[in-house]
């Protein structure tokens, strides 16, 4: 969640850009872990799916229907919302197939890993935010 989310925060607004992407990444989590795993009830993956769906919809179109001079700037930050979310879900049967198995991994050997993963991460991602910014660049002192 860490770096993904900051620029569609900052571009679309909090209450845009979380629910798209975190909700996004619900979805894609939990269809990527049953599609390895299915061993859950269908039905309830399914309404749980709908909701999260219905719910995401809804806060695009109220997106959408918020006043007009912040509309350009706040429909860029959706797909990059969308961007975040997916990349987000795909994470999550990683670290579940990271956690079950004969040779599985501790808990705290997981957080270990997936923290080193995420630093390593950010250092070329930062870079790459750095050289070609989302938002308007803003200097080191700011």
């Amino acid at each position: 969640m860490n770096l993904r989310l900051v620029a569609p925060i900052d571009i679309a607004g909090m209450a845009v850009a979380f629910p798209v992407g975190i909700g996004l990444a619900l979805v894609v989590g939990v269809v990527l872990n049953n599609a390895l795993a299915p061993k859950r009830n269908p039905l309830l993956l399914v309404g749980g799916f709908a909701l999260v769906m219905l719910a995401i919809v809804l806060d695009a179109l109220a997106c959408k229907r918020r006043e007009t001079e912040s509309r350009k700037r706040s429909a860029r930050g959706i797909p990059i919302s969308i961007a975040c979310g997916i990349l987000i879900g795909i994470s999550y049967p990683v670290v579940t197939k990271a956690v079950a198995g004969p040779s599985s991994l501790g808990p705290y050997a997981v957080a270990f890993f997936y923290t080193l993963g995420t630093a390593l991460c950010a250092i070329s991602v930062n870079f790459l935010f750095m050289c070609k910014p989302l938002t308007p660049p803003v200097s080191f002192s700011g």
